[in-house]
């Protein structure tokens, strides 16, 4: 009986605060994102009425108190652009797969403004830009009450610097900054790439915004693989990439907090066919490269530099094989034969020339980007050259393989990717996902980008799983499985899915 008097006597008295306190002094697990940057951040994608609010995601809006969440969050920002129509902001998916994936009660701060520079966001610029993020996100942790706490911070934004070599020195103190004023000096930031559709960004996206993660601590970068933009306009993704965005944003947010593979559930949208894509190799097959002009990748292993010669060429100085770099989506190009000087590389002269086999500096990584989706032919472009970003053209005329500026997109720098056994221009829509290596001690990749892997034992019982935004390449550890043979199964937001006999070794 004394045990039933104290439940009643503690039930009556947290009834007794519900009625006294306001909802703000006793809200626990609830989780506050702030989102800040420029156009991208802000949204500029199509909104469809009546705006759809979600019941457990709010936004701070502009007279401080939460209202729930609609697609067009950045309206409330404190430093937006008033003459533009702010549009589908990447928060909504993302706070609705945050709280899928926690529970908890979210809360989003949007604070962004389309063509904002870095100089504008640094600590203690004129605009106040950086003064007016913190000061709203101490506004929403106070409205948010007693249990709240700030949990990562979105950043998008580049557009304006895309060029900009220190741009990484810049964003670090303003990382470090928030980190600071809010107490956690591992704080989740978050930031993403721009748009594939405009090619002067290709050098942000692999040669400044990739080395985040490198240089800060508990960072991370989303892709935009695949996103696409507002019509007439390569910079500003549409609604469909911006819902695609958020949902890619939660899986980097959750596994910067911790949160195993095995348990984040994120629905991405199926994104438009008309994204563009990069070319993913199989390790195992052996290819031709040729160009639209009508020219042939050679090298024949001991000279330095490699060559164009006709398509009709058959031997081994024309046979290549793609090797992954280590780093998302970059390949070194090498020779399929054993020989001297094997790999492919960029050089500062703007010639391209062969290095050993052992060579693995950035001049010798590549990326293949479609021309425009889906023509199946590709730019092969090297992000990291030692005098800046260039592209692998077969002159037609005089037999040389060169490495032009990526202005450069005519025929004799768009290349066809021919399977050696095949004599066919690779589909990558069709082209079979698999795994590599096959066996192994202790992890495997797979060839193309996914978002759910499940591996199974023989007897059909799940042994682990992995779910989230993986690019092609990411490496699935499994050193805790013991020695046999699984089946993995393998899907992608294409609807491509394969089953994949697996050797642990």
């Amino acid at each position: 009986m004394k045990i039933r008097v104290k439940k009643i006597r503690v039930i009556a008295l947290l009834m007794i605060m519900l009625v006294v306190l306001p909802l703000s002094m006793i809200a626990q697990n609830t989780k506050v994102f702030l989102i800040i940057g420029q156009s991208n951040a802000a949204g500029k994608g199509e909104l469809s009425t009546p705006l759809v609010e979600l019941d457990n995601v709010m936004v701070l809006n502009d007279s401080g108190v939460f209202e729930k969440a609609t697609p067009a969050l950045n309206n409330y920002s404190t430093i937006r652009n008033t003459s533009i129509d702010q549009g589908y902001n990447l928060g909504y998916t993302f706070g609705q797969a945050m709280y899928d994936n926690t529970g908890d009660q979210i809360r989003l701060v949007v604070n962004a403004r389309g063509g904002s520079s870095i100089d504008a966001w640094e600590i203690g610029a004129s605009q106040n830009y950086y003064a007016e993020a913190v000061a709203r996100t101490h506004l929403a942790l106070q409205e948010a009450g007693t249990g709240s706490q700030l949990a990562g911070i979105i950043w998008h934004q580049g557009e304006s610097n895309y060029a900009r070599s220190t741009y990484i020195a810049e964003l670090t103190p303003i990382i470090e900054g928030l980190r600071t004023e809010f107490g956690n000096s591992n704080l989740p930031f978050i930031a993403g790439e721009l748009s594939y559709e405009e090619k002067n960004y290709l050098n942000f996206n692999y040669d400044l915004i990739s080395q985040l993660t490198i240089s800060v601590t508990n960072t991370a970068v989303v892709s935009a693989e695949g996103l696409t933009t507002v019509p007439a306009d390569n910079i500003h993704f549409d609604a469909l990439s911006q819902q695609i965005l958020g949902a890619r944003y939660a899986i980097k947010m959750l596994h910067a907090m911790g949160v195993n593979d095995s348990d984040i559930d994120v629905t991405i949208p199926e994104p438009n066919p008309n994204g563009i894509t990069h070319f993913s190799p199989d390790p195992n097959k052996e290819y031709y490269i040729q160009s639209q002009a009508g020219k042939r990748l050679a090298a024949n292993g001991s000279d330095t530099f490699a060559t164009a010669v006709e398509p009709t060429t058959v031997n081994a100085t024309t046979i290549w094989k793609f090797i992954y770099s280590g780093d998302d989506g970059l390949y070194h190009i090498q020779l399929a034969s054993e020989s001297d000087r094997p790999r492919l590389q960029s050089n500062n002269n703007g010639i391209a020339t062969m290095l050993t086999a052992s060579s693995s500096g950035g001049w010798t990584k590549f990326l293949m980007e479609e021309r425009t989706h889906g023509e199946r032919v590709y730019h092969i472009t090297a992000p990291f050259g030692s005098d800046g970003e260039r592209r692998l053209y077969l002159d037609s005329t005089n037999g040389i393989a060169g490495m032009h500026a990526l202005t450069n997109e005519g025929d004799e720098s768009t290349f066809s990717i021919v399977e050696v056994n095949s004599l066919s221009i690779v589909d990558l829509e069709l082209e079979r996902i698999s795994c590599f290596p096959n066996p192994t001690n202790s992890s495997f990749s797979i060839n193309k980008n996914i978002n759910k892997i499940e591996i199974y034992n023989l007897t059909g019982k799940t042994i682990k799983s992995f779910r989230g935004d993986f690019r092609k390449g990411h490496a699935f550890n499994i050193s805790d499985l013991p020695q046999s043979i699984y089946l993995v199964k393998v899907a992608n937001n294409l609807g491509e899915e394969n089953t994949i006999k697996l050797v642990k070794l």
